[in-house]
């Protein structure tokens, strides 16, 4: 598996996490609700769906890494080798150009256009997990990132190392930004 410097790893992804911060207040903070919510077509999401499957998200990982990073006992080291599973999951991380590698479905529970009642205030509570995950990658050079574990979203045991679960859930982030980019881009 790839052997990742861990302060090089954890300084990128700070800056990928700024990234977002800063197209989140330019992009799309400026936009009003009817906007947010703009469906391009049937099935498609809304730039609000984009920002609110990434709040579920947030709300699952975001307090699991806390817990993990809160608790401590190892020591930091000073190089990250990816689990076989977390390197797998950064198929979903966007290329430099913009191109998905790989199109993938969303479970139910995960699909913001199936919830009947849309969260108004998706963007406010996004822009707020993207400021904690911010904190989270700080907090991440105190401990080691392949001895913690995070149990995944998914219906099986399936358990990331650390390293990896800041790594895909920051890809994950990109992936849905630029799907609400391109929905802002054809907004009428």
């Amino acid at each position: 598996m790839a052997v990742y410097p861990t302060e090089t790893m954890l300084q990128e992804l700070e800056r990928d996490v700024q990234e977002a911060i800063r197209q989140v207040e330019q992009e799309f903070k400026p936009l009003n609700l009817s906007q947010l919510q703009w469906v391009p077509a049937p099935g498609k999401w809304s730039i609000n769906d984009c920002l609110e499957h990434l709040n579920i998200y947030s709300r699952y990982y975001q307090p699991r890494i806390r817990k993990q990073v809160e608790q401590g006992g190892t020591q930091p080291k000073d190089s990250f080798s990816a689990g076989y599973f977390g390197e797998m999951m950064m198929v979903m991380k966007p290329l430099p150009d913009g191109t998905i590698r790989k199109p993938m479905s969303t479970l139910g529970s995960y699909n913001p256009a199936k919830q009947t009642q849309k969260n108004e205030r998706a963007l406010e509570e996004f822009l707020g997990h993207l400021k904690d995950l911010l904190a989270l990658l700080k907090l991440a050079r105190t401990v080691n990132l392949e001895k913690h574990r995070i149990t995944s979203t998914l219906g099986i045991i399936l358990r990331f190392k650390l390293g990896d679960t800041y790594r895909f859930h920051i890809a994950h982030i990109q992936r849905h930004l630029l799907q609400a980019s391109r929905v802002k881009a054809v907004l009428k």
